[in-house]
């Protein structure tokens, strides 16, 4: 991938450099050098590096497009592919904006017969008033599939959040179906 954005004419190294930089004052950036020295430099020498070093990609964000081809666990002569494509950040400056971790994850299983059905996953946060957390919810499925649904997040007092429509599609090659299913075993007791 780094590759693919240096023939585009990126400087990666240099980006990672600057990504890595501290402002020490108003008027002057720090850049820690690879050979272990700083180098110090104003901010419109800043911004002329950055936009040197992002080359045509101004908003510091990429997409990365590709496919992976694999082949069958139980038919070698069968490959098989899918498509991809993902949004790539070249950097992401002292990690501004990037939320922090999640606390707490949990799951449910989606089942893959077309029936319309409900889940409902049990979560236990406490906040306090004007605190702010982060979960995630994990979905397994058995086999791949297409799945729309609409999730509804309710608090302690019954007030309903309800958030737009969701589309998911889900792969799960033929070789790995044996073991999802027996994660799916182990994280259902069974």
């Amino acid at each position: 991938m780094t590759e693919a954005f240096e023939r585009k004419g990126v400087n990666v190294a240099g980006l990672i450099l600057l990504t890595n930089g501290k402002w020490e004052d108003k008027e002057t950036f720090v850049i820690p050098m690879a050979d272990g020295l700083e180098e110090k430099i104003n901010p419109a020498e800043l911004e002329t590096r950055t936009k040197q070093f992002l080359s045509a990609f101004t908003d510091y964000v990429g997409t990365l497009v590709g496919q992976i081809n694999f082949t069958a666990a139980n038919d070698p002569d069968v490959r098989s592919s899918v498509k991809f494509r993902g949004i790539v950040y070249l950097a992401n400056a002292n990690r501004v904006g990037v939320p922090r971790p999640p606390t707490a994850s949990y799951g449910t299983v989606f089942e893959t017969t077309g029936a319309s059905c409900q889940r409902r996953v049990q979560t236990s946060h406490e906040l306090q008033p004007g605190e702010t957390d982060r979960f995630t919810v994990k979905v397994a499925v058995r086999q791949s599939s297409f799945h729309s649904f609409r999730a509804t997040i309710r608090d302690i007092t019954g007030r309903e959040l309800k958030l737009p429509p969701i589309h998911m599609g889900c792969f799960v090659p033929r070789s790995r179906k044996s073991f999802v299913e027996s994660r799916l075993k182990i994280s259902n007791g069974s």
